[in-house]
């Protein structure tokens, strides 16, 4: 839920407000739930990881979760526990993040009490602008308009997490994908790296290049097979 309040707080400047939310961005993770979802399982499932100090749930597009943990070790633990997905007729694209999916075991039942789901509509137009004209100082104006879109703060087995990856029709296609754009990054901004070729459609894709500093002629490929 967006707050939206012009009650005296304690002065911070924009850049305190930054690097406090950038440390707690840290320690968060946001996880897709399905449509319905024993809260006390979920909590006790991501306790196990370490102490959750904030959550709520909302919807966009489907039920998230945004989970607040006391240390960063617990982000390092879920992670290392968190697998990629497996599909059948398609391949993942393996990217680690802190977007995680839940998968609830078994089947649902439609009486399980459902966690309350905060309302994300954001203050209006006007109310901003009216809220803006009343400060004094830029970084006031800054402080207030993060303050009012800030989401809300909330104190809040069997489960498993999955990351929340991109899909392609193949693992050949996802290969290709990948390697194209690391050819790209090795070209643009690789020291020394020159002859950049990317020879995606080979029977193992690769990418060529030399590096004049060492004389080394260099394939790089998805695998070592």
């Amino acid at each position: 839920m967006f707050s939206f309040s012009t009650k005296a707080k304690e002065s911070k400047t924009f850049q305190a407000i930054q690097e406090e939310r950038r440390e707690q961005a840290e320690r968060s993770v946001l996880i897709s739930c399905p449509p319905k979802i024993n809260e006390k399982k979920f909590l006790d499932y991501l306790s196990k990881h370490g102490t959750v100090n904030n959550h709520f749930f909302y919807n966009s597009y489907g039920a998230y979760a945004v989970v607040e943990f006391s240390s960063r070790d617990s982000i390092a633990s879920l992670k290392e526990s968190t697998n990629i997905p497996a599909v059948e007729h398609e391949a993942a694209v393996p990217f680690k993040s802190r977007l995680l999916s839940l998968k609830w075991p078994g089947s649902q039942s439609s009486n399980q009490p459902m966690p309350k789901f905060k309302n994300q509509s954001p203050p209006s137009i006007g109310e901003i602008t009216q809220l803006l004209t009343e400060k004094d100082s830029i970084d006031e104006q800054l402080q207030s308009l993060t303050e009012a879109l800030q989401l809300t703060e909330e104190n809040g087995s069997g489960l498993s997490l999955e990351y929340q990856v991109k899909r392609g029709a193949s693992e050949r296609a996802v290969t290709q994908s990948i390697l194209s754009v690391i050819g790209k990054c090795v070209d643009q901004f690789g020291p020394g790296c020159v002859g950049v070729q990317n020879i995606l459609q080979a029977r193992c894709p690769l990418v060529r290049f030399a590096h004049q500093p060492s004389g080394f002629q260099c394939d790089l490929t998805a695998n070592n097979r």
